[in-house]
């Protein structure tokens, strides 16, 4: 997969206008990971998108607190750490990412408030590494506020 060049900015990328509004129309296509919560597919409409479609064992919760974090951090200097969310299902079954490509090694430090530091959960985008799966960190706990790099070996 080539690179997505991806900014947040006022408007929304003209590539995301060909998202499908009914989020039962989001189907994913070649499944690029597996969880116990979730299982993440490559979007049939994009390749540039992800589908992490949701277990019933608890996957809900997690594209919950993601879409939420991503909320949060979307527009901070923190937002460079995160593959950004596009959009979430109203029963939260289904939540589109943007598509990093996956690193699969430690990317050195990285802000304290990440705490799932498994290889698979970090991918590049725009040559950056950002967090794939951030169902789970510290940022509840911690905050925004004097955050520091920890480092990751």
């Amino acid at each position: 997969m080539a690179a997505v060049k991806f900014e947040w900015s006022s408007s929304v990328p003209e590539w995301l206008a060909n998202v499908p509004d009914d989020p039962r129309n989001w189907h994913g296509g070649e499944q690029i990971g597996k969880g116990y919560f979730r299982t993440v597919r490559v979007a049939k409409w994009d390749t540039r998108l992800v589908v992490k479609h949701a277990q019933p064992s608890g996957g809900i919760g997690h594209n919950y607190r993601e879409f939420h974090t991503w909320s949060e951090v979307g527009f901070t200097q923190w937002s460079k750490w995160f593959a950004p969310v596009v959009a979430i299902s109203e029963d939260g079954r289904k939540l589109l990412q943007v598509r990093a490509i996956n690193s699969g090694k430690p990317v050195g430090k990285v802000p304290e408030f990440f705490s799932d530091l498994k290889e698979d959960n970090w991918g590049w985008l725009n040559g950056h590494a950002v967090c794939l799966d951030y169902g789970y960190t510290k940022l509840a706990t911690m905050g925004l506020k004097k955050v520091r790099m920890k480092r990751w070996d």
